[in-house]
């Protein structure tokens, strides 16, 4: 579960379906780009649509499409990063 990575944590309270936002430690361009590196789509940088304040902020989705293992090995990542 992201919340439970050090540094991370959901940026809303609120509940939610399939998308989520999450609050990051690092520049969201720069954990895209680490993550796309290792063949991750990890997420959509909001600063490109809500201006520098979400800087740090990624939307992230989770669907039918991808296993539990694959959102495993995000969740990896942003550990390791």
């Amino acid at each position: 579960m992201i919340r439970a990575i050090d540094g991370y944590r959901l940026a809303f309270d609120g509940p939610f379906f399939r998308e989520f936002v999450v609050e990051t430690p690092h520049k969201n361009t720069d954990l895209l780009e680490a993550a796309r590196s290792t063949g991750i789509l990890a997420g959509i940088p909001l600063d490109r649509y809500f201006g520098g304040k979400f800087a740090n902020h990624l939307m992230m989705a989770v669907t039918e499409k991808h296993t539990h293992q694959d959102f495993g090995k995000v969740c990896a990542f942003l550990r390791d990063v």
